[in-house]
C-alpha cells in the first residue's frame, strides 16, 4: 500500500470511530412507552384547536417510534383523534435535542408534509418540546391555496427516558 491509500485508509477509520463514539443512546431501549401532553393545531393560521393527546410506542437504542395516538379537543373545531401520520419516529440527537422524522398531518382539506422537525429534549423531565411546526400543504385544498399545517406542544415520555 502506498503512503496516499494508507493515508486515507487512516482517515476513513478515524471519521467512523468518531461517528460512532458521537452517536447517541437512548435508555432503557425496547421499552413500552406512552408520551402524552397538550398540542395546538391549525391551517393556515385559522381553526385553532387544542387536542390532549396520547402517543403509544417502544423505544429502541436511537430513538422511540410511535405506532398509536388518541387525543381529544380541549378548544377549537379541528378533531384531535386523528391527524398526525403513523407510525412517528423521534430520533435522540443529544441529552438536550430530538428530531421528529418526517412529521406529516392528514386532515381533510388535504395532507401536510412530511418534513423533519428539531425540538427541544429535557433528560430531567423526559419531555420533548415545546416543538413548533409548519408543515407545507402537499395534497387536495392544502396543496392548491399553498397551505400550511401548524403543530405546537410539549409531550412528556413515561416511563422517563434518557437521551446519552
Amino acid at each position: 500500500m502506498n503512503i496516499f491509500t494508507k493515508s486515507v485508509a487512516t482517515l476513513i477509520s478515524l471519521v467512523a470511530f468518531q461517528s460512532a463514539a458521537m452517536a447517541q443512546t437512548l435508555s432503557p431501549a425496547n421499552t413500552a412507552v406512552t408520551a402524552s401532553g397538550q398540542l395546538t393545531q391549525d391551517l393556515n393560521g385559522t381553526l385553532t384547536t387544542g387536542c390532549n393527546v396520547t402517543l403509544s410506542g417502544t423505544t429502541d437504542s436511537t430513538g422511540i417510534t410511535f405506532t398509536s395516538y388518541t387525543g381529544s379537543a380541549v378548544s377549537g373545531p379541528l378533531a384531535c383523534d386523528d391527524g398526525l401520520v403513523l407510525p412517528l419516529r423521534v430520533q435522540a440527537n443529544s441529552s438536550t435535542s430530538v428530531t421528529i422524522k418526517d412529521m406529516a398531518v392528514s386532515t381533510r382539506l388535504g395532507d401536510c408534509g412530511p418534513r423533519d422537525v428539531v425540538g427541544p429534549w429535557s433528560n430531567l423531565t423526559s419531555t420533548a418540546g415545546p416543538l413548533s411546526a409548519a408543515l407545507p400543504g402537499t395534497t387536495g385544498f392544502l396543496a392548491l391555496i399553498g397551505g400550511v399545517c401548524n403543530a405546537s406542544g410539549s409531550l412528556t415520555v413515561s416511563p422517563a427516558i434518557t437521551i446519552n
